[in-house]
């Protein structure tokens, strides 16, 4: 991910998780602009559920989503999870954040950058 992008600009990036753990789904994805904490766009993680008294392996985990992936974005599932197009484009200027978090990653993660005309 690239700390700036000019207005009307594709962003598009790549979210990696990797550890050792159950694997209870990709995490949830969200842009949101810092100031406001309005989102922009979103795209909602895969969440695992297991039956009761079910206990999850502990395993290697290595997950990597390029988030504005055009083509993927065909998949009707993808696009039911997904609020907002792709590529990602914002048009306003200003600082945004991207938020990581649920599934794998236990603690969210963020990211800023930066839109500029």
């Amino acid at each position: 991910m690239k700390d700036s992008y000019k207005v009307g600009e594709p962003g598009d990036f790549v979210v990696k998780v990797e550890g050792y753990g159950c694997d209870t789904g990709f995490p949830s994805v969200h842009i949101a602009k810092v100031s406001t904490d309005e989102p922009v766009w979103s795209r909602f993680g895969e969440i695992r559920l297991f039956p009761a008294g079910y206990s999850c392996p502990h395993e290697d985990i290595y997950q990597c989503r390029q988030i504005g992936d055009v083509e993927k974005y065909d998949d009707e599932q993808e696009r039911g999870r997904t609020e907002g197009g792709v590529p990602i484009v914002v048009n306003i200027e200003g600082k945004y954040a991207v938020h990581v978090e649920g599934g794998l990653a236990r603690d969210a993660v963020t990211k800023e950058f930066t839109v500029i005309n």
